[in-house]
């Protein structure tokens, strides 16, 4: 039977009323499958979710130790530099370049390995006739924040590192 209107619940309730005393018909209704699938699109979009927010939080706390290792191993790197005369502005600059080449490489990989990724996932446990819609505003919210973190952690952690005098950083103190 086709509904005049898709998905209609008053239509619905009468045609299994009709049809509840008849046993020899069997009814299977697009509508009740399509509250199942939305019950599973919001369950999978819920773990999904779920997992994302881990992995956003093992990156940033990764990204966090990298960078603060990296510039704190260069102390003296940094202090040589500074004593031959770059200045702390350019040094800044340098530690943010860094921060900004984390960023495209991430957002490469990002953008190309894990969309492949997460295509190939969603087809293969894809049960219902669901058609994959890329989540292009998420992915900019998500690039624009990890761009902040890239630019924020070089930068706060070579100014607590710049605060002590060049001697003391050259010695290592």
């Amino acid at each position: 039977v086709d509904y005049k209107t898709s998905y209609h619940q008053k239509t619905e309730q009468e045609i299994r009323h009709l049809l509840a005393e008849n046993k020899a018909i069997d009814l299977e209704s697009k509508l009740a499958r399509y509250q199942e699938m939305s019950s599973s699109e919001s369950q999978i979009k819920g773990m999904g979710s779920i997992l994302v927010g881990i992995l956003i939080l093992f990156a940033t706390i990764n990204f966090i130790n990298t960078m603060t290792s990296s510039i704190y191993s260069r102390v003296r790197e940094f202090a040589l530099l500074e004593s031959i005369g770059m200045t702390k502005s350019q040094l800044r600059r340098m530690v943010v370049n860094e921060g900004l080449y984390y960023w495209v490489i991430s957002g490469i990989l990002t953008g190309g390995v894990g969309s492949l990724i997460a295509w190939l996932i969603f087809r293969n446990t894809n049960s219902y006739p669901m058609s994959f819609l890329y989540p292009w505003g998420s992915l900019v919210i998500v690039l624009f924040l990890t761009l902040i973190l890239c630019i924020g952690v070089p930068l706060l952690v070579y100014t607590v590192i710049g605060r002590k005098p060049v001697i003391e950083r050259l010695a290592g103190i």
